[in-house]
Order: C-alpha cells, then structure tokens, then sequence
C-alpha cells in the first residue's frame, strides 16, 4: 500500500467524532479526516480548547427531550443528512449555544404554543449554517 508522505496547509480543525477530525485546509476545502492524517501537534492543541461541538455543525434538525435531558439532531458539514446524530445538549459548546439561543428558544415557544406531542409532526429543521432560521 502506498502513502503519501505530503502535507497540506491546514487553517484549523472545526470538530471531532471520535477519532476523526473535520479540517479545514487553507485552500478553504473542508473534509473529515482520520486522526493519523492530522498532526499531533494540531489535535492537541485542539483538544485543549475544545468545548463541545459547534463549528463543524451544518444545521439542527430537531429537539427532543429523552430521559429528562435536552438532545439536538445535529446534520454535519460534509456529511450527508442521513447521518445526523442525536446529541446531548451538555456535549454542544456553550458559545454555539448562546449564539443560536433566540432560534432555540422560538423553537421550544413554538413547540408549547402549539402542544406538539408527537415528535413527528414537529417542525424539522430548526437552523442551518447559513445563518437562517427556519421554523
């Protein structure tokens, strides 16, 4: 098996699942990588500021309550919707979530006004990186 010993310029790394890392690179491509393809240096400098996830999210597709505790379907850049994953509130860096509170809190307004009970009939998409609200 062949490796390419070559390195690309990298701007920063935006998120983490797992063991893999969305980068993107100075040429302003975004891609997930494993995390032997990123420097060591990168990822611990990552780790230590990391506070949740937040910049690789595409949008929020929906909330939920489970088990007392808030979750949010989180899409992500890069990766199609059918990999959207339902996430705890507490895992989402807190600057994310002060930034999309209005939309987050018309969303749950919207929720108790019209007594959604079932899940299915609530209103999907909540946020997009785009910066719209759709509700």
């Amino acid at each position: 098996m062949w490796h390419s010993m070559e390195t690309y310029p990298v701007k920063r790394l935006l998120e983490k699942w797992g063991n893999t890392f969305l980068v993107e690179w100075e040429n302003g491509g975004i891609t997930w990588e494993p995390k032997g393809n990123v420097s060591l240096q990168l990822v611990e400098a990552f780790e230590k500021q990391y506070e949740g996830f937040g910049l690789g999210v595409d949008a929020i597709l929906a909330t939920r309550k489970k088990s007392r505790k808030v979750q949010l379907r989180l899409a992500w850049l890069q990766r199609p919707a059918s990999e959207a994953y339902w996430v705890d509130k507490s895992r989402i860096s807190r600057s994310f979530l002060a930034l999309h509170k209005p939309v987050l809190e018309g969303y749950f307004s919207l929720l108790m006004k019209l007594q959604y009970r079932d899940a299915r009939r609530c209103p999907r998409i909540i946020f997009h990186q785009a910066g719209r609200s759709i509700i």
